[in-house]
């Protein structure tokens, strides 16, 4: 062999010596080493998160993460995954830096783009409430206390975002204990600012049962649009003084007669309409109240009235003349009559539908004589009383 092919086989046996190592080609990995992602891939200016996380295969606990071309140090954590902590310097500008892992005695491989954005500024105003939730007091319904519609009230926020919740929940339904609830209201934006607000949610104890009791109004019903005032009665069991007659939920002056027996005054006005009206007893000590009895505004529900006795039955003839006339089925409306002829309205009271107190004028009387007095109740169902003598002697 020839001192030429002596050297030539010397320079091959030298190559083939050398390790195959990892080398970057028109921008394609060569080698083992690779790099396949960035955790996170971006990162906002002047974070103060600085890990990063490169992923890829064919990592050792020599590999270093190289951030432009400069090391920083290197966590190895497998084959897979590598871990650095970035530099304040390298997320102080708004830039894109190169990312690669170099390998000694393997190379370097491909660069992944790390981007740094802009910082966003950060959000530190809270939301505004633009609704007031209502303070409620209402009664228990059942001994466990009362439901609630809790309607969450309205929030605005300059993010554009706001989510509002209750402690308690909302819902519709719920039932609130008897005592003081304190609800809280939150309004929350994406930043995580709050604002809250509260409302009270006072549930009343039920009241007990009532002890006292409506047996029946005297009297019982009225004529549509009659004119002046009457005494109602209310007869039951158990009432005290004190106790309120309630008509269509509004108190009356209340006038105590037995505990048997309550009385208010009922005028034109609350007659205006024909109807039904509520009359209740309510005890202020307890809370209580009886359970409704109709007054009738509805001349169809009158009778024929019956009088059994006159209070004043004689008198001076030629004079105005005052008496009560005893009966039963006097309603406010009846009209007295005197030989036929009515006594004028303004001249006629009715008391507890038993008693009508009558003012009959001196120029109905004018002679001494006997006069004949009815009761007329007007509506289909109507008619006249029997007739009763009145007494009048000359002056």
């Amino acid at each position: 062999m020839t001192k030429f092919g002596k050297a030539f086989r010397t320079m091959s046996f030298v190559i083939s010596a050398i390790p195959f190592a990892t080398a970057v080609s028109q921008g394609r990995e060569t080698g083992a080493a690779q790099i396949a992602s960035l955790t996170p891939s971006t990162i906002n200016q002047g974070s103060s998160t600085l890990d990063l996380t490169v992923r890829g295969s064919g990592f050792n606990s020599k590999s270093q993460i190289r951030v432009n071309g400069e090391h920083r140090q290197t966590t190895f954590i497998s084959s897979t995954d590598l871990r650095t902590s970035l530099l304040t310097a390298d997320v102080a500008l708004v830039r894109q830096s190169k990312v690669s892992v170099f390998t000694p005695g393997v190379g370097s491989t491909r660069d992944l783009i790390l981007t740094v954005n802009a910082a966003v500024p950060s959000d530190t105003e809270a939301p505004k409430f633009i609704s007031t939730p209502t303070n409620l007091t209402i009664p228990a319904t059942s001994p466990e206390g009362a439901n609630v519609a809790l309607v969450l009230p309205l929030a605005t926020d300059n993010s554009g975002t706001v989510k509002v919740s209750s402690v308690p929940q909302s819902g519709i339904g719920m039932v609130f204990p008897v005592g003081t609830t304190t609800v809280i209201y939150t309004a929350e934006d994406p930043s995580g600012n709050k604002t809250t607000i509260t409302s009270t949610i006072v549930v009343t104890p039920q009241p007990p049962p009532p002890t006292m009791s409506i047996g029946g109004l005297e009297p019982a019903s009225a004529f549509p649009g009659a004119v002046g005032s009457f005494t109602l009665g209310v007869r039951g069991a158990a009432f005290t003084n004190g106790m309120v007659v309630r008509w269509n939920g509004g108190a009356r002056s209340t006038t105590f007669l037995a505990s048997s027996i309550l009385a208010i005054i009922v005028s034109s006005r609350d007659l205006v309409s024909p109807g039904t009206t509520s009359v209740t007893v309510f005890d202020p000590a307890t809370g209580s109240e009886t359970p409704v009895a109709l007054f009738h505004i509805d001349a169809s529900r009158s009778g024929v009235p019956r009088i059994s006795s006159l209070g004043r039955n004689t008198g001076v003839a030629g004079a105005s003349f005052q008496t009560s006339v005893n009966g039963e089925g006097f309603v406010f409306g009846s009209v007295v009559r005197i030989n036929g002829v009515d006594v004028p309205a303004n001249g006629v009271s009715v008391n507890i539908g038993r008693i009508m107190g009558v003012t009959i004028p001196a120029a109905m009387t004018p002679s001494a004589g006997v006069y004949q007095i009815t009761v007329f109740n007007p509506g289909p169902n109507g008619g006249e009383s029997n007739a009763v003598p009145l007494t009048l002697t000359a002056q």
